[in-house]
């Protein structure tokens, strides 16, 4: 309704009812076109719609919340098992490492064993030196006799 018509009306409810009524009844009437106005049937309607809606959102989010959950457990399944084999690995491996520790403990004992072994050798081998090299020139001094010997026996 244009705010020409709005006077038109206005102006003649004024012939039939008092100013203040006709301004009261004026009042009430919308200003706007009334394809603006909502009626309550409309406003059930939409709110029937929406609620709907809501409740279809809600299955598809329950649906999906649920799928999401599940995925989530086997992947905590998943990383359990994981967990599992990494920590039976790691016994594994310190297992090897405290037995291949224990081997090379043994081999130093047997090389510090070694060690001590050359060592009294070494020593043994240092206490002969002066016999034998004492036995050396005896043996040198007899060859040395015999040849003299040899040579007067020529002579």
């Amino acid at each position: 309704m244009s705010e020409k018509d709005r006077r038109q009306i206005h102006d003649e409810l004024r012939q039939w009812l008092s100013d203040e009524a006709a301004d009261k009844l004026m009042a009430r009437l919308p200003e706007q076109d009334w394809t603006d106005v909502v009626r309550q049937r409309d406003m059930d309607l939409l709110r029937a719609e929406l609620h709907a809606d809501m409740a279809g959102l809600r299955v598809e989010l329950l649906d999906e919340m649920r799928k999401l959950s599940h995925r989530m457990d086997r992947l905590e399944a998943r990383v359990d098992g994981l967990e599992t084999k990494i920590d039976g690995a790691e016994a594994r491996v310190g297992a090897r490492i405290d037995r291949v520790e224990a081997r090379i403990d043994s081999l130093d004992a047997r090389i510090d064993s070694l060690d001590a072994r050359i060592d009294k050798l070494d020593a043994r081998i240092g206490g002969l030196m002066p016999r034998l090299l004492l036995a050396q020139f005896a043996g040198s001094l007899v060859a040395v006799g015999a040849v003299l010997g040899g040579i007067r026996l020529l002579g």
